[in-house]
């Protein structure tokens, strides 16, 4: 998932949520970014993919009622080291809209 968010902001010089959420779709459905052919199926990472493949928003795919995982921190530190000349408020604003793909209430 780090991998996922790290290559978006790469491609795209910011956080796009539309990309790192079709970047996490391939990741789960495709292994891309995977050592493996596994992927660990999160609850939240897999409902906020089936809630993306049906047209959802991806700020508005992430869960309230499911317990927080770490699948939302796993994408906070490449926000994080990207926006490493930013204010701190700028950081947090960036990586809470970046977590809302699965998370809704981090």
């Amino acid at each position: 998932m780090s991998l996922c968010t790290i290559s978006s902001l790469i491609d795209f010089e910011h956080p796009n949520v539309h990309d790192i959420m079709d970047q996490l779709q391939d990741w789960y459905l495709a292994s891309c970014f995977s050592s493996g052919t596994k992927i660990d199926s999160r609850i939240s990472i897999s409902q906020a993919i089936r809630f993306y493949g049906n047209g959802m928003p991806p700020d508005k795919c992430g869960s309230k009622e499911i317990p927080s995982d770490n699948s939302a921190l796993i994408r906070m530190l490449p926000i994080a080291m990207w926006n490493v000349n930013e204010s701190l408020e700028t950081i947090v604003n960036v990586a809470h809209e970046v977590t809302k793909i699965t998370n809704q209430q981090i």
